[in-house]
């Protein structure tokens, strides 16, 4: 063990391991396989037959050669997608004391991100006072204000990440559609255009909608959830479409959309949004089938996670006024 210590090169190891082979006389068990077996699938674009390729990637993989645990597991908290997302959100991690709080940024708040998109609403339309019992979100009118717009843009954020796992669905269903997609900005280009897809698309059966959204939103289904009703907190302060839909928000330095990144540091809040959830992969269930775009999964269970962490500020964060 010290001389391969000692001597890491390849060739000095495969002449150990030959001496101590020649002395083995027992049989060894090994896998074989005749890689031009599967060339055809290899080089054609048809994902249907992916499938065949599982046990051929995964004994060539460094965690089966090598036992090298995978970082990504796809059930786990994916961090760069958390703080990313709260970023578009207009928040921060940081730490008071012994615990971890998630607050309103200190520093470097963008106007454009969703937190300040929402609080600028609320004060522009001073809906405050509509609120029958403002003492449960602060005990002055600024943290009331914070709390407020806090528990909206989870609400929204909590229909829109249900709708990126929706549109992923039907992807897959649909043998790769991506006619199916419809969380973009070329379907959905405004606020104005979101608050429709969450209360006259999705909360309204498909008999019962407008021409409009049926030729628009033919492949989107009803959803009989309360998710896609009007809150009562939506309805005493404000909604998704009071949002206002001119200002850029700055990309995150360690964003996942590198290629864009190169050309602009801004992009509009919901174009943002949009084409982040759009960098991970919201189709797939597990490992198992093959990712030929390395997209990093996203499940439902990741999510889960993520909205663990972010209600936690009801608990845990404190807010800080600026």
């Amino acid at each position: 063990e010290t001389k391969i210590n000692d001597k890491k090169d390849n060739p000095f190891f495969y002449e150990e391991i030959a001496k101590i082979i020649q002395n083995i006389d027992v049989q060894i068990p090994c896998v074989y396989f005749n890689i031009k077996k599967y060339e055809t699938i290899l080089r054609n674009d048809e994902k249907k037959d992916d499938k065949e390729l599982n046990a051929l990637f995964k004994i060539l993989s460094p965690q089966h050669l090598l036992k090298i645990v995978t970082p990504n597991d796809s059930n786990s908290l994916n961090e760069k997608f958390y703080k990313e997302l709260l970023h578009i959100i207009g928040l921060e991690e940081a730490r008071e004391g012994t615990k971890n709080i998630i607050r309103r940024k200190k520093e470097n708040r963008n106007k454009a991100s969703l937190i300040e998109l929402t609080i600028d609403a609320i004060e522009t339309e001073d809906t405050l006072h509509r609120l029958p019992d403002q003492s449960i979100y602060g005990t002055n009118k600024e943290e009331r204000i914070f709390n407020v717009a806090l528990e909206l843009c989870i609400i929204w954020i909590n229909r829109i990440l249900f709708l990126k796992l929706l549109e992923g669905q039907l992807i897959t269903y649909h043998q790769g559609n991506k006619e199916y997609c419809f969380l973009n900005t070329e379907t959905i280009n405004d606020f104005d255009e979101l608050f429709k897809l969450f209360h006259k698309v999705l909360a309204v059966n498909l008999k019962d909608r407008t021409e409009a959204i049926k030729s628009k939103y033919s492949r989107v289904p009803y959803l009989n959830s309360s998710l896609f009703e009007i809150s009562e907190l939506e309805d005493q302060t404000t909604k998704i479409n009071t949002l206002d839909n001119s200002l850029q928000l700055e990309l995150i330095n360690t964003t996942i959309l590198k290629d864009i990144k190169k050309n602009t540091n801004k992009l509009p809040t919901l174009d943002y949004l949009f084409k982040f959830l759009d960098a991970y992969d919201f189709a797939s269930e597990g490992t198992e089938a093959l990712q030929e775009d390395n997209k990093t999964i996203i499940n439902a269970s990741v999510l889960g996670k993520v909205f663990e962490k972010i209600n936690g500020y009801k608990d845990g964060s404190i807010y800080t006024p600026a």
